[in-house]
C-alpha cells in the first residue's frame, strides 16, 4: 500500500530505495547529469510522477529524477 499524506492541494509519497545506489539526475532520462546519489532503504520523498515511469523526488531539500521500478512503496504501518 502507498502512504499518501494531503496537506490541501499538495500531496505527499514515501517510497523506499530498492537498488544498492540509486542516481538522482536533474531531468528525466539517463542523458541529464546525477544531483546525487542514494542508498538501498532510503525513504524518499515523491513530490510528483512522471510519464515514461520517472518520479520527481525530493532528496535532503533538493529535487530530482529517479526510475519508478528502483522503488517500492513505504509501508503502511
Amino acid at each position: 500500500m502507498i502512504s499518501i499524506v494531503g496537506i490541501g492541494a499538495a500531496f505527499a509519497e514515501e517510497v523506499v530505495v530498492q537498488v544498492q545506489t540509486l542516481v538522482v539526475r536533474s531531468g528525466k532520462g539517463s542523458m541529464y547529469p546525477p544531483v546525487g546519489e542514494v542508498q538501498r532503504d532510503t525513504k524518499l520523498t515523491v513530490v510528483e510522477k512522471q510519464p515514461a515511469g520517472w518520479l520527481k523526488v525530493n532528496v535532503g531539500g533538493q529535487d530530482g529524477y529517479v526510475k519508478e521500478s528502483a522503488l517500492t512503496p513505504r509501508d503502511a504501518s
